[in-house]
């Protein structure tokens, strides 16, 4: 079945138009950009140096994140932060799409 969407405002499937193409500009280009640095920064732990560009990386990544998730639209609620510890890093992961 294929569905059909049907703007009535030319205006507002412009916003549409122009929000998917904010959103892959976003998602892809720091990818692309951000590939040369990847490899460096392998190169670099085989050598021991790793932590020269951790900081960079760190950074680079949480902006991506960020800038994604504003494209999107998403927000975020945050509740129990005090529970997570400082000295080691998390990763949460859901279990299913509306998670």
């Amino acid at each position: 079945m294929k569905i059909v969407y049907i703007f009535n405002n030319l205006l507002l499937y412009n916003l549409f138009m122009a929000r998917t193409i904010l959103f892959y500009t976003a998602m892809w280009v720091p990818i692309v950009l951000g590939s040369p640095v990847a490899l460096i920064y392998i190169i670099l732990v085989k050598f021991g140096l790793g932590r020269l560009l951790e900081g960079f990386i760190h950074f680079g990544s949480s902006n991506w994140a960020k800038m994604v998730l504003k494209t999107t639209g998403s927000t975020i609620k945050v509740d129990g932060l005090e529970k997570i510890p400082d000295e080691k890093g998390l990763c949460f992961d859901g279990n299913h799409q509306s998670a």
